[in-house]
């Protein structure tokens, strides 16, 4: 054998790249039974493969030298060393530090960032939400089940604490999410889907 002292433990003394990896297979072979290893033939002389493999990880870099790739691999994990915020991201950083909380069942809670500039170009949104909500009401005198089903799905949301009915008027800027049903009768979970139409 190549090695004399194979059945010894040491230190790696080549790594062959998966490139050379077929130029150094030969065809032939050498098997004793089926509970001992099968004897491959190389350029390298006869390498012995387990007969159960094991999981192989192997990584194959074809640019530069192995220690840049690592390099690169380590700064590219290392996502936050060094990194500077822009002033947008430092407030949303710190919005998110002051506002997050963690409920009763474990889960995370934090206000969306919002930005002071944009509000004025919000518009007024309350006219064309209670345009659609008049659609809506309009659509349920002709569908009891669709009704129903609407009032059941806001009732759900209103209890889950996702909206809250309000008291009109409101003091402005708001932004009214305006909402419509998608009535499927074959649908197979549930015959309605609400739409909010940002």
């Amino acid at each position: 054998m190549a090695d004399p002292q194979f059945n010894v433990s040491h230190g790696i003394n080549l790594i062959v790249g998966a490139e050379l990896f077929s130029i150094l297979l030969l065809a032939e072979k050498i098997s004793f039974n089926d509970n001992l290893p099968v004897l491959q033939k190389t350029t390298l002389q006869y390498k012995v493969p387990t007969s159960t493999p094991a999981q192989i990880t192997c990584l194959v870099s074809i640019l530069g030298s192995l220690v840049t790739q690592v390099k690169r691999f380590w700064k590219v994990e290392d996502f936050d060393h060094g990194k500077t915020f822009t002033a947008e991201e430092q407030l949303c950083e710190a919005q998110f530090a002051k506002t997050h909380t963690r409920n009763a069942e474990g889960r995370y809670v934090v206000r969306l960032p919002d930005r002071q500039e944009m509000v004025p170009l919000i518009g007024e949104t309350w006219s064309m939400a209670a345009r659609r909500l008049t659609a809506v009401e309009k659509r349920f005198r002709n569908e009891n089940a669709l009704h129903t089903s609407y009032v059941q799905f806001m009732d759900e949301n209103q209890q889950l604490g996702h909206m809250e009915k309000i008291k009109t008027p409101v003091a402005l800027p708001q932004f009214f999410l305006h909402h419509h049903a998608i009535h499927r009768l074959d649908s197979s979970t549930t015959n309605i889907r609400v739409v909010f139409n940002g």
